[in-house]
């Protein structure tokens, strides 16, 4: 079973026993003041609720008894007893956003309303995933790994003999114009799949459609890389005598916290202690991770 964070959104259409402050638009967080919402301190109460689970709320409302109007009691439930209420949220598939009233029968003039917003924990993990992408957005839209790579594979043909300087300067040239005509395209990908994160939260995707459009974009990346590898590849096959290179599929590593092509694959190196290795048929491959911060001196 998916689990589930459920924030409320509590706004006074009209104040119970004069509670709330109309001028005031703060937000507290129930985490924040140990499971205890005071009305005279904020209009909006956020809660979170695991999927399945009960969570009572104190709540500053100084009425004994409240009606709860609920809009779709197949999403969530609720229940107040005097200063409680009660939540708990059903199995969704999709961002929902379910409004309630509570009402004081004894004093129809008086309201509350809730807006509640449910949100998947599968979603919440994508969320932080496509984060993790655009942490890394300079380096992807650099090409930084394959750019090394290339630059790494040029010195060797060069110092070697392989190949002449015009015809380094032409293949750099070559090379450099391919990485600055596909920033702009990598930029956009990622740009869409941050676009998407809002979409998510403003309940236009469901989870199922949340992940597709995120592999789309992140595939639109992956094949640019592909492009990129291929040319390098290519240099080092004509240029010089080094193996091919078994290249990952571009990928987040939890462990290393980094966006690689190297890092993490399992037929280059392996974690020791923690920590990323090289095995040393693949050792030059540290000055090619984005895990490393290493920088050619010469202009490009």
């Amino acid at each position: 079973m998916k689990r589930f964070l459920v924030l409320v959104s509590i706004s006074a259409l009209l104040p119970l026993s004069g509670c709330i402050d109309e001028g005031d638009s703060n937000d507290a967080s129930v985490d924040d003041i140990m499971e205890s919402a005071s009305l005279e301190d904020a209009q909006q109460i956020n809660v979170q609720v695991g999927s399945g689970d009960s969570r009572s709320v104190e709540v500053d409302f100084h009425a004994e008894s409240l009606e709860v109007i609920n809009s779709d009691e197949e999403v969530i439930d609720a229940s107040y007893e005097p200063g409680v209420i009660d939540l708990e949220a059903s199995d969704v598939s999709r961002p929902q956003l379910v409004s309630m009233m509570l009402t004081d029968p004894e004093r129809d003039e008086q309201a509350v309303q809730m807006k509640v917003s449910i949100f998947t924990e599968f979603g919440e993990s994508l969320t932080d995933t496509i984060a993790r992408w655009l942490d890394h957005q300079t380096a992807l839209s650099e090409l930084r790994e394959e750019d090394r790579l290339f630059r790494m594979y040029r010195d060797v043909a060069y110092a070697r003999g392989n190949a002449s300087f015009s015809v380094i300067s032409d293949e750099r040239s070559d090379w450099n114009a391919f990485v600055s005509e596909q920033e702009s395209a990598i930029n956009s990908a990622l740009n869409d799949m941050d676009e998407l994160v809002n979409r998510y939260y403003q309940f236009e995707l469901s989870d199922s459609e949340f992940e597709s459009e995120f592999k789309r974009y992140r595939d639109e990346v992956r094949a640019i890389t592909d492009q990129a590898r291929q040319k390098v590849d290519d240099f080092r096959a004509e240029y010089t005598d080094e193996n091919a290179l078994n290249w990952g599929d571009l990928q987040y590593v939890e462990q290393a916290d980094v966006i690689s092509s190297v890092t993490g694959h399992a037929s280059l190196g392996d974690f020791q202690d923690g920590e990323w290795v090289f095995d040393a048929a693949h050792d030059h491959l540290e000055y090619v991770s984005n895990t490393t911060s290493f920088r050619f001196c010469e202009q490009r």
